[in-house]
């Protein structure tokens, strides 16, 4: 029996297209283990066979009680994914490591990456940490679409108090890169701006050199449908009135409210805030540029 010795990691983000990513992963599972990978990712309605279900609870780390009750769990969860066997590398797909989106309506960016990804390398101890991927974008749209998307499943506040803290929000993509290069201490970590259009299977590529990819197929389809703005208000206001709104059900309302136009944007930033924020990512992407301890992938 091997050990497994390398555990690469796809870390999201949010809203930079990891269903997507994940879509591969999920479309090719059987060549990619027949590789010897192994493969961790959650299961979606778009992502089938996924396995992957692991909660990082940062704040164990302030005790050493907890700390030790939270790495076992941890790893009892992502037993079924890392079990050794004939298994000498893994790669684990979850943009939740890094944190959630609801810091965002806060004014903070991932603001427990740092103890998020020690306590995710003790869980992980003694594998090494082999490649990493972070998948970047702008602080503008992703702000916005955050929003979007976690008025899906929850009741949320107004915009217009949430824009203002996130004009000035505290932390960004340096911080976080820095996190995971001093906790995680990767052979390699390559950062990726978000585009729409994007080769997932070369990226795969890229984060895992040692695959042979010939043979691999992207995958079809689409990843996540995007609800338009008179859903959203819609959703909102029967979420308020304290209905639940399983998939089906949010379906049907996608669908009764495809054509329709709300009176006014769900989400929109100032006009000035969005082109500071805007500015400051691109400020943020040339600082990362200028690191010779990461890989920005803009090709």
């Amino acid at each position: 029996m091997r050990q497994l010795r390398y555990v690469h990691l796809h870390l999201g983000a949010h809203r930079t297209g990891s269903t997507a990513f994940q879509m591969v992963l999920s479309a090719n599972a059987a060549a990619l283990q027949a590789q010897g990978l192994r493969l961790g990712f959650p299961e979606r309605s778009r992502v089938p066979n996924g396995q992957l279900r692991a909660h990082l609870d940062h704040a164990a780390l302030e005790g050493p009680t907890q700390l030790r009750t939270q790495i076992a769990k941890n790893r009892a969860d992502l037993a079924p994914v890392l079990g050794t066997g004939e298994y000498h590398q893994a790669l684990l797909s979850e943009e939740n490591f890094i944190g959630g989106m609801i810091s965002f309506e806060q004014g903070r960016f991932y603001p427990n990456v740092r103890e998020r990804m020690r306590l995710l390398r003790m869980v992980l101890h003694p594998a090494a940490i082999g490649n990493v991927m972070l998948m970047i974008r702008s602080y503008d749209t992703l702000f916005e679409s955050a929003f979007r998307k976690r008025a899906e499943t929850h009741v949320m506040p107004s915009y217009e108090d949430v824009r203002h803290r996130q004009a000035n929000f505290e932390g960004g993509w340096p911080a976080v890169v820095e996190a995971i290069l001093a906790e995680l201490r990767p052979q390699k970590l390559l950062v990726v701006p978000y585009r729409r259009k994007r080769d997932d299977l070369a990226l795969l590529g890229r984060l895992c050199p040692h695959l042979d990819m010939a043979g691999l197929t992207p995958s079809e389809g689409r990843t996540n449908i995007s609800f338009p703005d008179a859903a959203l208000f819609e959703i909102q206001r029967q979420r308020r009135a304290g209905n639940k709104l399983f998939w089906d059900e949010k379906r049907a309302i996608y669908d009764a409210f495809a054509d329709k136009v709300a009176e006014r944007p769900f989400v929109q930033l100032h006009s000035d805030h969005a082109k500071n924020l805007r500015a400051r990512y691109l400020s943020d992407l040339a600082l990362m540029r200028q690191r010779s301890d990461l890989t920005l992938v803009e090709d």
